[in-house]
């Protein structure tokens, strides 16, 4: 998500050292307001994605994006800006030290979601929430933000 916070230059520098191919997009709130940061729009799990689309207002951007996001099998479970703006994007999917799959998520998040949707989730993964009201009504953030992703292979003192 291009935003004030993002320099595109750097992105650009950082896919071509992983070998990715960027997809970027612009992304607003209901009022017009930027969106400033791509985890506020979606979360892409290990088989389903969380993606409000419609906060995308260029046509051929939502498009793009969606079709990125198709092309890598996974469930598409699509949430509107309200959502969003209760946090329904800012979820994070783990793991723990059984293999078990957890998908983090705020309390305000959970309740915004409809029983369908909590349902595609639950199809791949547990709901773990938690209430985070001054989290998101002081500092914007929510679950996501709070946690770190870490992408390192296990090593056998890791293992119990």
């Amino acid at each position: 998500n291009l935003s004030p916070r993002t320099h595109e230059d750097v992105l650009n520098k950082l896919c071509a050292a992983l070998g990715y191919k960027p997809v970027t997009f612009r992304a607003v709130l209901e009022n017009g307001d930027p969106i400033l940061h791509t985890d506020m729009t979606m979360c892409i799990g290990d088989r389903f994605v969380i993606f409000g689309a419609e906060a995308i207002p260029d046509a051929g951007d939502r498009k793009r994006v969606l079709d990125s996001l198709k092309a890598t099998g996974r469930e598409i479970i699509a949430v509107d800006r309200k959502q969003l703006e209760k946090f329904a994007g800012n979820v994070l999917q783990l793991y723990t030290k059984n293999d078990r799959s957890a998908l983090i998520i705020s309390t305000a998040a959970c309740l915004a979601l409809r029983p369908e949707q909590r349902d595609a989730i639950q199809k791949f993964t547990e709901i773990v929430e938690s209430p985070l009201p001054l989290f998101e009504g002081i500092g914007r953030g929510s679950a996501r933000g709070m946690m770190a992703d870490v992408h390192l292979p296990r090593r056998s003192s890791d293992i119990s």
